[in-house]
């Protein structure tokens, strides 16, 4: 019986590609090309040429549930993964991953870098994986980039994995408020560092009630474990130079003022 590899590919002209018992490729030539085990991978990478890492666990589950003959590492090798027990975590994860997921990060072409969050879960029960799981199956209705996903990810693992009984329903809330991606960071990260995120919300409040000079833009953002204040001027006419620094030296000063002023405060 000859089985076909997933989401096989169709030719018209090329011939189907087999390797024991198993079509690669699909033609509607009557030419058969035959692999054997040393042209695998070369064959498979000719038909395939690139490859996201779902679709290499993908590749890995029908070889190996058809009992083809093949070697992890080589087969990760010829496109560019290293296959490293962190891999072998995330392949065991992919079994059982909703089909919802596998497609974000197919679209996302996620590394394991990226993923490597979920390999925490093997220190997790099934109930409190399964909380995981439930709410990255979302990812893609949700339209989250790559990088907003991964840093999803990284925390929401962490907040279960500190206290899964007081936020089992944290992943349905996230989804039942249809909150843009840059409101789940936010939420996420209040409920990771409560502190920082308090002394957030007060930069926030003083940017938003400040009376800045004309042509100035005041933002407060946040870059990872980083905190600071982002300002412009909307410059017109290079002979006002002057004007401009005295803008910019007298919104530094109010900024300058706030934080003086803030490390001042008694903690409580």
């Amino acid at each position: 019986m000859i089985y076909s590899i997933p989401n096989i590919k169709s030719f018209v002209s090329r011939p189907t590609v087999v390797y024991q018992n198993v079509k690669l490729s699909e033609s509607t030539s009557s030419l058969v090309h035959e692999l054997d085990s040393e042209n695998l991978y070369k064959g498979l990478h000719e038909v395939y040429p690139e490859a996201t890492l779902v679709d290499l666990f993908e590749w890995v589950d029908f070889f190996s549930s058809h009992n083809v003959l093949f070697d992890k590492a080589a087969l990760a090798s010829s496109y560019s993964f290293f296959w490293s027990e962190s891999t072998e975590s995330l392949y065991q994860q992919s079994l059982i991953w909703h089909g919802s997921f596998k497609l974000w990060c197919k679209n996302k072409k996620a590394h394991v870098n990226d993923l490597r969050p979920l390999c925490l879960l093997d220190q997790f029960n099934s109930k409190d994986k399964n909380i995981i799981f439930d709410f990255i199956n979302h990812f893609d209705s949700l339209r989250l980039s790559l990088s907003d996903g991964k840093k999803i990810l990284e925390l929401f693992v962490d907040i279960i994995g500190s206290n899964p009984v007081e936020y089992s329903k944290l992943g349905e809330e996230l989804i039942e408020l249809k909150l843009s991606s840059e409101q789940i960071l936010r939420k996420l990260h209040k409920i990771k560092y409560p502190v920082s995120s308090k002394k957030d919300e007060k930069k926030q409040t003083f940017v938003k009630n400040t009376a800045w000079p004309q042509n100035t833009k005041v933002n407060f953002l946040r870059q990872g474990d980083q905190a600071g204040f982002e300002l412009s001027v909307f410059v017109h006419q290079s002979e006002y130079k002057e004007k401009y620094l005295k803008v910019l030296k007298e919104s530094l000063d109010k900024i300058d003022h706030y934080l003086v002023n803030q490390n001042s405060e008694p903690k409580a």
